[in-house]
This record gives C-alpha cells, structure tokens and sequence, in this order.
C-alpha cells in the first residue's frame, strides 16, 4: 500500500462510484514502473474494480520548450506506450492552449484522478488549479525520493542538518519502495473506452505523427536541437547496465581537502583546481575553482557539529553557568560564558591587557533551528590582574518552548582558538 503520507488531497471531491475508470495524469514520473503514483492509482483500481487509464501530454507553451526536450519526451513516450500495454491518451499540444478542456474531458468519466506531487517548476500550480477545476476527487502522490517530502518537519538550513535528519529517520521509510512490475498482477476492468470525441478533438501524439506532425513544427525553441541521445526507460535502463558492466570498475572519485587560509589572507578568496591524469582515454570531471570560507561560517559549521553530533572542543577551558535565580528555559533567560584570562591572547594596551572574543550561539528546539547569533567583545584587564581574573559575559536569550539544545562557540580572535560547548535547556 502506498504511504498515506505520500498521498495529498487536492480538492475535497470524493470519488465517483459510478465513474468508469480510474484516470493517471502522469507528469512528472513518466514511467511505467518503480512509480508510486501509479501504484496508487492501481490501488485504487483494484479496490474500486475499476479499469486504469493513462494520460500523458506535453504542453506547448510553458518555459523553455525545445524541440530537445520534446523529442526527449516522445521517445519516452514511445516506451511507455508499449509497456504500459494500457489503453492511454499520450497528447502533444500543436500550439499553446489546445489542450485545454482535455483533461476535464478524461476526468468527467473517471471514479477518481491521481497525480504526481512535483515541487518544481510550474506543475504545483498546474496540479492546483486542475483540482478548483475537477468534480472528482484529485489525489497527488509524491515519489520524489526515498525520503517522503512530508516526513520533514522543517526547513534544514544546510546539508548538514538535512544529512543529520535522514539518519534519524530514514530507515522509517526505506522499506515504501514502488513496485519495479506494478502490471505484473493483472488490473481489473479490461480495456475503458475514452469518452466520445476526445481522440477526434485531441488526437493522439501517435495518429499526429502519423499525419505529418514533427518536433520541428511545433512552436518551441527550436535552437535547443534534439540530440544523439535517446530518451525514454528503455535507453535509461541500457545506459545504467552499460555503467555497471563496463564503467563502474573504472570509476575513481578523489577528494580533496584544501589547506587552512594563512592569517591575514582575505576571506572568500578564490582558488583555482586543476585535476591530470597520465591516463590515456579518461575523463575528468571535476570543480575548477573553490573560495576559502569566512571565519564565521567554519564556526557555524562547528556549532553544527556539536548540535548534531556532539561534537564539542574546549581548548579554552569555557564553561557556561545559569545565572542565579533564573531558569535556563525561563522567558528573557540569561547564560554567563567565562574563560579563563591566563587561556586568552592578550596584548598590552594602556596600561593593561586587552584581547578580542567574537561568542557563537545557536539553538535547537520544537520550532526548529534558530538563526546564529554573534556577539563580540572586548577584553579589557589591569596587568596585576591579568590572569587572575577571568573574562565573564552574560549572553540572553528568549523563551523557549519545550526541551531545547544550545550551543555556544568562544572565539579567541588574537589567538585563533575556539572552543565549542553544547548546553541542554531542560
């Protein structure tokens, strides 16, 4: 059974019982296997004891048309075609807008329509107004990767963060893989008739082709010129094959890990790469530039760490304490950070010491991750007390909801040490 998770509701239509088949709009997972929308949609035929209809168009009209992509397209739908072995409406649009009222037309005879639930592009808005549009309940499904799109609670802020998430939770879901043969088992209902007049309206990409239609007469960016390539499953499927068998052992991937930017180098400067190989017949792929990190985003990607991983370092001997009387989770709550001044780079200044500390902080709570904050300050000591006297600062912070995890950075800016420290707020 596909994951409810996956499935959304766009319109509150219900299902027609009386409707004589159930409809697959397929526009994003163009394939007749490994699909989850279209295990949905045999989930609904069967349960419904309904035939399956499969509708599969290509507009005219909508950003960056070309003739490559087109031809792409039709060679997939070629494919499909055959391995479908479904009675199916696949439709290129001749010019923009004739393909208006087509999928209405299909819909009015249909129990229920499913769809694909891509993010991208122009089709959230397409599947959004054809489900003001149907009086059929409108299902889309997402099959956008192993990870349900639903399945993430908020907004990761890195990659880091996301890679994190997927480790906690995507075993959960690792298992709700689509069917490779969803025909194997036969669909009820035989073979639907498609409404009268739809394939005379809006003939077929096949009896269109048949009469003369081509890419190249459609009113697309014909500049983008098909290539070589073929598109479609058939072609994906002898391609990975030939990677398996013949490039796969010969794959080599290297890292690269580039120096730590000499003090005083301005941040962000930009270095070039240049990969070679004394292999004959090779081919190089790979980043020709990187720019240094600023110093405040390889401290955030410390914070991070220690959030995630429990990653902590304390070559300044910091600690955070409460500050008496407060709740650590209390509303306008405030921590004190204090290092030792013996562990700091101080130089002389008027008749005292003084030394530069930049304070990272980030938190964790049921909201989400906060934005890093940054504070900096200035250390200032009497020489008879240097030493003896540690550098304090109260850093606050507002309400927290629940159980939260902060996170603090001490930065020695002088002497170039960071210390990291991970604080519960219980």
């Amino acid at each position: 059974m596909t994951p409810e998770m996956r499935v959304r509701a766009v319109n509150d239509a219900p299902i027609a019982s009386a409707g004589r088949y159930v409809l697959y709009w397929m526009i994003a997972a163009r394939r007749a296997g490994s699909n989850v929308a279209l295990d949905r949609a045999i989930e609904h035929a069967r349960a419904l004891g309904k035939p399956l209809l499969v509708f599969e168009a290509l507009r005219a009209g909508y950003p960056w048309a070309s003739a490559r992509v087109h031809q792409f397209v039709l060679d997939g739908m070629h494919d499909n075609a055959r391995a479908f072995d479904q009675p199916g409406v696949r439709y290129f649009e001749p010019q923009p807008g004739d393909g208006q009222g087509l999928l209405e037309a299909l819909a009015a005879d249909a129990a229920v329509v499913v769809t694909d639930d891509f993010p991208c592009f122009f089709l959230p808005r397409m599947v959004a107004s054809a489900g003001r549009r149907l009086a059929v309940r409108l299902e889309a499904v997402d099959g956008n990767g192993l990870l349900p799109m639903r399945a993430a609670d908020r907004v990761f802020p890195t990659a880091f963060a996301l890679r994190r998430h997927l480790q906690q939770v995507l075993a959960t879901h690792i298992g709700d893989v689509p069917d490779p043969t969803p025909f194997a088992r036969a669909v009820p209902g035989g073979r639907p008739a498609l409404p009268d007049g739809v394939l005379d309206r809006w003939p077929d990409v096949f009896t269109w082709l048949e009469r003369g239609g081509t890419v190249a007469s459609l009113p697309i960016d014909q500049r983008v010129a098909p290539t070589g390539m073929r598109g479609g499953a058939t072609a994906a499927a002898a391609r990975l094959d030939e990677f398996i068998a013949r490039d796969l052992d010969r794959y080599v991937s290297i890292g690269f890990e580039p120096p730590a930017a000499r003090a005083g180098t301005r941040e962000g400067r930009a270095h070039s790469v240049e990969v070679t190989t004394t292999r004959k017949g090779a081919t190089l792929r790979y980043r020709k530039s990187y720019r240094d990190a600023d110093e405040n985003s390889r401290v955030v990607d410390r914070l991070l760490a220690a959030l995630y991983l429990g990653a902590v370092d304390n070559p300044l001997a910091a600690r955070i304490d409460r500050m008496p009387g407060q709740k650590p989770n209390a509303p306008g709550f405030t921590l004190r950070v204090i290092v030792p001044s013996d562990n700091l780079t101080l130089i002389e200044s008027g008749g005292g010491r003084s030394g530069l500390v930049a304070i990272h902080a980030l938190r964790l709570d049921e909201r989400g991750l906060s934005p890093a904050r940054r504070v900096q300050a200035t250390v200032q000591l009497p020489t008879s007390d240097a030493g003896a006297t540690p550098f304090v600062y109260d850093i606050g912070f507002g309400a927290t909801p629940g159980k939260a995890v902060l996170v603090v950075a001490v930065e020695d800016l002088l002497g170039r040490k960071l210390s990291v420290l991970r604080y519960p707020l219980d």
